[in-house]
Formats: C-alpha cells, structure tokens, sequence
C-alpha cells in the first residue's frame, strides 16, 4: 500500500533539489557529460551520488580519456564492492554491476 501523496511531498522536493546538486557535480567531473546518451547519465549520477566517483578516482580518468571498457573494468576495482560481494549485498553489488553493464554497452557502442 502507497502512503498518502501530502506525506511524499517532502521527500520528492527533497530529492529534486538534491539530484541537482549531484547532476551539477558529475557536469564537473566529465565534462563531455552532456554528449553521452541518458542510460550513461543516469549511471554517472547514480555513481557520483553513491560516492564512488570522485576527482583523482581512475575511472573518472578513464572516463574523460573515452576508455569505456577499461572504465568499467575499473569501477568495480574497489574494495567497497569485494566486500559487498562478500557480504552478500545485493543491493550494491547489483547497482555496481548495472552501472558496469552500462558502461561495457557504450563501450561496444563506440566500438571498443
């Protein structure tokens, strides 16, 4: 059962102005940002509000460079993830492994 509308407004205003401020930070981690299809901004987005993008990180790096598949091999290369994985939580390892997917579909895209 979906509660009530009036008891989601706040949470739905909080997030507007919340995934503004994180479409603004990943703008400026990649700035070809804007060029990249909407699946690969979603999955920027997602990784840059989870933290797992951050200047000096090499994939952003690989990113920038338009290394899509060594990106994406990269972006899993966390110690974060294998203790995910070790854990057992689906919920991180399977956003991870999506945001990989995605970025192993541009890749094949661009011909890498």
């Amino acid at each position: 059962r979906r509660p009530p509308r009036s008891t989601l407004f706040p949470y739905t205003t909080l997030f507007r102005s919340d995934i503004k401020i994180y479409i603004d930070r990943t703008k400026n981690l990649f700035p070809n940002y804007d060029s990249y299809p909407t699946y690969i901004k979603m999955a920027l987005v997602s990784s840059v509000y989870r933290g797992e993008m951050k200047v000096g990180h090499e994939t952003v790096s690989l990113i920038n460079s338009g290394e899509w598949r060594k990106a994406a091999v990269e972006y899993i290369n966390r110690q974060d993830y294998r203790e995910a994985e070790a854990k057992r939580l689906a919920g991180i390892v399977n956003r991870m492994n999506a945001n990989r997917d995605l970025f192993l579909r541009y890749a094949v895209e661009l011909g890498q």
